[in-house]
């Protein structure tokens, strides 16, 4: 079962990865990011001032996700999960 979590989360981050490749208008200027800024203040980020930050970012964000899908077709156990879950908090 943890497995399958850590694959689901590597494709996951490697979607994530994509949308910021090709249309990241959709994560800065998405719900979730509105309401972080209204409750703490945070900076609302526009997508098309910095290209080369998106592109960086996607090129990290889709490596940690090919790193957990082969880390799920290795074998990882729940021990991978938690440590998982706790670097991505």
């Amino acid at each position: 079962m943890s497995a399958s979590l850590i694959k689901y989360k590597g494709l996951a981050d490697i979607l994530v990865a994509v949308i910021l490749i090709f249309e990241p208008s959709l994560i800065y200027e998405s719900v979730v990011a509105k309401q972080l800024h209204i409750w703490s203040g945070l900076h609302l980020s526009d997508a098309s001032t910095a290209p080369g930050f998106n592109h960086s970012l996607a090129c990290m964000v889709a490596a940690v996700g090919v790193a957990h899908v082969v880390a799920a077709r290795s074998g990882a156990g729940p021990e991978a999960w938690s440590i998982i879950c706790a670097s991505s908090a």
